[in-house]
């Protein structure tokens, strides 16, 4: 599991600290530690998307949810 925030990785949190944006930090993630699977609200992180998921990633679940209290879309990307 990679979490885009740098919770779980020390190396995530120090490219935040250390990127220009929160995006540029999730791109690198991704790039760096090829996850197998990555949920995504619908819209969100869009250079990411159009980027390493267009190019390594497939949508395998859309998904609505009401969790956060405007009913967000959300996509499960499978990366193979």
């Amino acid at each position: 599991m990679v979490d885009f925030a740098g919770l779980l990785q020390p190396e995530v949190a120090q490219r935040l600290h250390n990127s220009p944006t929160y995006e540029d930090a999730a791109i690198w993630a991704a790039t760096n530690y090829s996850p197998d699977y990555i949920v995504l609200v619908k819209g969100d992180l869009r250079a990411l998307k159009q980027g390493y998921l267009d190019e390594n990633c497939r949508v395998e679940q859309h998904f609505q949810s009401n969790d956060y209290g405007y009913g967000a879309f959300i996509n499960a990307y499978a990366c193979p």
